[in-house]
């Protein structure tokens, strides 16, 4: 089975499939192959391209770092994707491997050198994110001399991140030295 064409017939076949160097792209759809938990849509609106408009790599390579730049994407790919006459832009988006928890811990100890030591441990966990729009679950936890929790869930509330609500709560409790004639007269809590 000998598979060919007639020469002029396979030249216009070469013209449809390459385009002169430099020759702008023109996308005709741009999509997102995600799998991580924000949704394509948030995604996508930080892709500043348009369907019908040139392919500028400069300009999606400065969008891509945005996306980067919001600490949950570990990987983003780009390609062009002919699908029959239509031609487009597909990025791949992966999150990032490790996290979305992340603990910390700490320690501080006071001394006043008058013999007065005081301490504080503390951790502290943020979970990101928590939903498909990037929202955020912050706690800190302390105790010792000063006793404190403190909680608070930001959640953007549009597709581009620009608007957001942090409602927080804080609880603290925290040793207050009294003083009588210049010298330590009571701790109160």
């Amino acid at each position: 089975l000998k598979l060919s064409l007639p020469d002029d017939e396979f030249q216009v076949f070469l013209k449809k499939k390459r385009k002169p160097l430099g020759t702008p792209i023109i996308l005709d759809f741009v999509e997102i192959d995600n799998t991580s938990r924000l949704s394509s849509r948030v995604l996508r609106s930080f892709i500043n391209i348009e369907e019908g408009s040139a392919l500028n790599i400069q300009k999606l390579e400065e969008d891509i770092s945005k996306i980067y730049g919001l600490g949950i994407i570990e990987k983003i790919d780009y390609h062009i994707l002919q699908k029959g006459d239509k031609t487009g832009l597909v990025l791949e988006v992966v999150e990032k491997s490790w996290g979305p928890n992340y603990i910390g811990f700490g320690y501080n100890f006071y001394s006043n050198l008058n013999g007065s030591n005081e301490y504080i441990i503390g951790f502290n966990l943020t979970r990101n994110p928590v939903n498909s729009y990037g929202g955020e679950w912050k706690n800190e936890f302390e105790f010792g001399a000063k006793d404190r929790f403190f909680s608070e869930f930001y959640q953007p509330v549009d597709r581009h991140m620009n608007y957001f609500v942090a409602p927080n709560f804080e609880y603290k409790r925290e040793d207050i030295d009294t003083y009588e004639s210049g010298h330590d007269f009571a701790k109160l809590r």
